[in-house]
């Protein structure tokens, strides 16, 4: 099977992109191996959703060639995702020119990179390294058109754009249609996903939505994208993911009555 990289970006922060990509490891990660990257060095926050921290290496070493990728690589109990989280320290001077041939060399078939918002070098550099591409925007005119631009750049980097996640709608009047959403960038909406009171909830409780509320509304929409992106055909709905296996219901038992603060 050919190797897949996928990165999730958005044209500018706030729309929900680290959770989309969490949410979608998780699912991707009971059909499949799955490597879930924290490419937003400079404001990493992977590891803070998935309850990781006190890890010894991070991407930025991985980067640097200071360690392997595997010797960076932390497994998530609950869902089996492989995490590459980023330092929480900053680092000047990381060699984000190294992402191809890093994420091109690591024998896993699957890899999702949450990438840094906006439009830099670094992102060019993680396009550099994917096979496709997802953006994430809110139904609002700032969103849609910074989403433009990463579109642009996508497209000039010769990667596939499988389409647009239109994140947190709540269905209000001033809010963008999706059709208008899908006309001002050119590209189809894979999904749409609602706003949900389990996402802050799950992320307080450092687990995944799909685990934390497997039968909430918006686990029903992120299980609808991992369907849409091939990762499995039955997803969470189906008795096949996270929210079925004893062992994660146990985790998710445990994050909700210690974990939510």
């Amino acid at each position: 099977m050919a190797k897949r990289i996928i990165s999730v970006l958005s044209g500018k922060g706030g729309v929900g992109k680290t959770t989309i990509a969490v949410n979608l490891s998780a699912l991707a990660a009971a059909h499949s191996e799955i490597v879930l990257v924290d490419g937003d060095l400079g404001n990493p926050t992977v590891g803070l959703q998935l309850g990781l921290w006190g890890y010894m290496n991070g991407l930025q070493n991985v980067l640097n060639g200071k360690c392997k990728l595997e010797q960076a690589i932390i497994m998530h109990p609950a869902t089996g995702i492989r995490v590459v989280p980023s330092s929480l320290e900053y680092q000047r001077g990381v060699k984000t020119s190294r992402f191809k041939e890093v994420l091109e060399g690591a024998p896993h078939e699957n890899v999702v990179i949450d990438s840094p918002p906006g439009v830099s070098s670094s992102v060019e550099d993680i396009l550099a390294a994917c096979t496709e591409t997802i953006v994430v925007v809110t139904p609002d005119i700032p969103s849609v058109m910074s989403a433009v631009k990463i579109i642009e750049l996508a497209e000039q980097s010769k990667v596939k754009v499988a389409g647009l996640v239109l994140n947190r709608v709540q269905n209000k009047k001033y809010e963008m249609h999706s059709k208008e959403i899908e006309s001002t960038c050119n590209a189809r909406i894979l999904t749409t996903i609602l706003e949900d009171k389990a996402v802050p909830e799950s992320i307080s409780a450092r687990m995944p939505a799909v685990l934390y509320a497997p039968r909430s509304a918006v686990s029903r929409n992120f299980n609808d994208l991992a369907v849409e992106l091939g990762f499995g055909g039955r997803g969470i709905l189906g008795g096949a993911a996270v929210g079925r296996n004893p062992m994660s219901r146990f985790f998710a038992w445990l994050s909700r009555r210690f974990g939510g603060g």
